[in-house]
């Protein structure tokens, strides 16, 4: 506020009080000590000299005077004051007209703390008129909340000083609550008796809710930056006074958060500069980028800052994150130690380079899922896309839902279960189909929860295909050898049905034929001869049979007339056992090696049907379709569960069976094999026809 010299006449005052500014409402905003030289002048008997002022001996209107209707200043004088003396009071200043333009209230009292002026900003700050309030005890016109200790230091300070400054809250007419700044004035007289008191209120109101704001959100500033686990501080620039730049940074104010991470106490870093606590920033140039921050406004943002300095009296390496705006002729800082973040980064780069090298010749694939079964980070993809493909985005929106759906399936029952699996499965690519070993684990949150999967894939498809051929080679071997014996063992049998069958026949014919000639001596060759005969024939017919078995003539008029010669004697040798046959046409003719090929499944299928399957009716089709040949026996036997290898079929003494296989694969062909437990058992095979 400006200092006001003090005038030597009210000449002088009144110019000082004309230069003064007019609000827009035509009032004057007077400066207190201004203000209290009127006061005093006023008080001191020289109203008649106040610019505006009544002059002396200009007698007073008895009651109450309304005001002027010409507009200008109210003149207000109670009887009982004018009663009190016939010239102007000292404690009255309604003769001093100025005061009415005054923009804050000004009251008047008497020693008796009764309103004696009242002016218009008064009335307009507290709401009652001038009318009201003269001649009312100013404590029922302006209620002050302040303790019985704050009214009688008040008192004491107007008496020994002869003047009062403070703020308190008062009440207006309609009970608001206003906090008003007062400038008060003991007035005396010329032998010095207090004659009363003067006040300018002044309504700071706004200013203090803005100070309460201001102080809520500084204190909201500081709880909130204090309780940061980051580091946060003030600066305020260090400039040289000759040339104006900037030569350092001094600290305004830190968090506790950025007294730990210095090291430093808060008493200890506020008031000192950035340089002379850490000396590094000018050799690293973080002091020209904070430099940079205030002379141009633009933030400065940096991440996995290096850093090294003394802190605590240690050296120390440190990472930081930095974040500094402008702030004034300065700039706030936040800052987060992450040290232990880029050692973690560090370490796991090192370790994803050593797995990388462990891996990378690996047909191995390494990934991790989100709780949508997104990927969040793969490792050697082996669907034929690269990471960056499929980061984000899940199977079924890189590949047909459909050939999918089993590795989706399986990852999406380990994110409900929270249980690992481990199994094989098949993986469509952009290249085909894989077979491989999924290693599926859940992530699981610091909670618990599951919040993802991880998966391993291995490729065993070339794997896979190796053992199938080296499992085939030792099936092929293994049946080639239980065939060989099988088949001594049918020579073992053809053998022994010659030796017991037509080799005693022919022995016994040998008998025979000595006995007839014997009897020819004696004259009766006729008997023996027709023995002889008859044996002859059944030596003939037994090997027909045999040779109908080892190559039926009729297979060269075509296998549906074979089959049903064959069947026609099957039944007579086998009544207990009914064939159902639907045999068509061969069109276009079979080769002879095709006609022998599915002629020898046929009998051993009914062998086995005999031997093994307790049924009691066969179903035998035959056709020719689409170039290939196709024969189908089925039977209502016991049936029997199949299992996994062929080899294993060759272990269990299936040898018909494998045999069959081996035929028919032998032609280019193939043997299906359908039978349960109870539900008899079908067999089909197919053979291509070439034209």
């Amino acid at each position: 506020m400006p200092s006001f010299p003090i005038p030597e006449s009210f000449e002088h005052l009144r110019q000082e009080i004309d230069r003064l500014p007019r609000l827009p409402d035509g009032s004057i905003a007077i400066p207190p000590e201004l203000l209290t030289q009127l006061v005093e002048l006023a008080g001191a008997g020289g109203a008649d000299r106040v610019p505006g002022g009544s002059p002396p001996g200009t007698p007073l209107p008895p009651g109450r005077p309304a005001k002027a209707h010409n507009g200008g200043l109210r003149e207000a004088r109670l009887e009982d004051l004018q009663a009190k003396s016939h010239s102007r009071s000292a404690s009255s200043l309604e003769g001093v007209p100025v005061l009415e333009a005054v923009y804050d209230a000004v009251v008047a009292t008497d020693a008796d703390l009764t309103i004696t002026s009242w002016n218009r900003a008064a009335e307009k700050l507290y709401g009652w008129t001038a009318e009201e309030a003269l001649g009312q005890p100013v404590t029922r016109m302006i209620p002050t909340e302040w303790t019985p200790e704050q009214a009688q230091a008040a008192q004491a300070e107007l008496m020994e000083r002869g003047g009062f400054v403070g703020s308190m809250v008062q009440s207006t007419r309609d009970g608001r609550k206003l906090w008003v700044e007062c400038h008060g004035k003991a007035l005396r007289d010329a032998e010095d008796a207090l004659v009363g008191y003067v006040s300018l209120n002044h309504d700071i109101t706004e200013q203090k809710l803005s100070e309460e704001a201001l102080r809520q959100s500084e204190e909201r500033f500081r709880t909130s930056v204090d309780t940061m686990l980051d580091g946060f501080a003030i600066y305020s620039a260090v400039r040289d006074r000759a040339s104006g730049q900037i030569v350092d940074f001094c600290y305004e104010y830190i968090n506790e958060a950025g007294c730990q991470m210095n090291r430093r106490r808060r008493e200890a870093t506020v008031g000192h500069t950035l340089l002379q606590l850490l000396p590094a920033h000018r050799e690293t140039g973080i002091f020209d980028e904070y430099v940079q921050v205030v002379e141009t406004g633009r933030p400065l943002v940096r991440e996995n800052l290096v850093y090294e300095d003394v802190f605590g009296g240690e050296r120390l390496r440190r990472v930081f994150d930095h974040r500094a705006v402008k702030l004034g002729d300065g700039f706030a800082l936040a800052w987060r130690d992450v040290t232990a973040r880029h050692q973690a980064e560090e370490a796991l780069r090192l370790n994803e380079a050593r797995f990388r090298i462990a891996l990378q010749d690996a047909p191995i694939s390494v990934a991790t899922h989100d709780r949508e079964l997104r990927y969040t980070w793969v490792y050697l993809p082996q669907i034929g896309f690269s990471p960056e493909q499929m980061l984000g985005k899940r199977d079924d929106e890189l590949l047909p839902p459909q050939d999918v759906a089993e590795l989706v399936a399986l990852k999406q029952a380990v994110l409900d279960t929270g249980q690992g699996v481990h199994q094989e499965a098949h993986l469509h690519t952009r290249h085909g189909w894989r077979l491989v070993v999924l290693h599926a684990e859940p992530i699981l949150a610091a909670s618990g929860e599951v919040e993802g999967v991880r998966t391993a894939a291995f490729d065993i498809t070339e794997q896979r295909v190796l053992e199938e051929a080296v499992l085939q080679n030792q099936t092929r071997l293994e049946v080639q050898r239980r065939l060989t014996e099988q088949r001594e063992q049918e020579r073992l049998q053809i053998a022994r049905d010659l030796h017991d069958g037509p080799l005693q026949t022919l022995s016994l014919l040998t008998v025979d034929l000595k006995e007839a000639a014997k009897l020819a001596r004696d004259k009766h060759p006729a008997e023996a001869l027709q023995a002889a005969i008859d044996t002859v024939r059944g030596l003939i017919q037994e090997l027909r049979q045999f040779t109908t078995e080892l190559r039926p003539p009729l297979l060269k008029f075509g296998l549906p007339r074979a089959i049903a010669a064959h069947a026609n004697g099957f039944k007579a040798k086998n009544p207990g056992l009914q064939l159902h046959l639907e045999v068509q046409q061969e069109t276009p003719p079979l080769s002879e090696t095709i006609r022998l090929t599915l002629y020898r499944i046929y009998q051993e299928a009914l062998s086995n049907i005999l031997k093994h399957a307790q049924a009691t009716e066969v179903w035998i089709r035959f056709g020719v379709e689409d170039h290939t040949a196709w024969m189908e026996i089925r039977d209502n036997g016991a049936g029997f569960t199949l299992p996994g290898q062929w080899l294993d079929l060759a272990r269990a003494g299936h040898l018909g069976l494998v045999g069959m296989r081996e035929r028919a694969e032998a032609m280019g062909g193939s043997l299906q094999i359908h039978s349960r437990p109870g539900q008899g058992t079908t067999l089909l095979v197919k053979v291509p026809v070439k034209e």
